[in-house]
């Protein structure tokens, strides 16, 4: 979570460019599947790139980013290379 002080100041022009993404739901898999879970890393991702692409001031993640209350060490990884790209 980014600390309101740490947030982007209000462009000039007195427009704030938000991306909005939620209910990502990171995870390893999905029914069994281990590709399936990397298209949800792969849409993610996706939405950074995006964001940036249009030149966000800021990205809101709502919802869950992740969806297990355990967190396995890849899942971790995933959710670490998101929140560097969006930085």
């Amino acid at each position: 979570m980014i600390h309101p002080n740490n947030f982007p100041p209000v462009p000039a022009s007195g427009h704030l460019r938000v991306a909005h993404t939620a209910d990502n739901h990171l995870r390893q898999s999905c029914g069994g599947s281990t590709a399936r879970g990397r298209d949800f890393l792969r849409a993610t991702l996706d939405v950074v790139n995006k964001a940036s692409q249009w030149n966000a001031d800021v990205l809101i993640a709502a919802g869950d980013l992740i969806d297990k209350s355990e967190i396995q060490a890849a899942v971790a990884g995933d959710v670490k290379a998101v929140l560097d790209r969006a930085n």
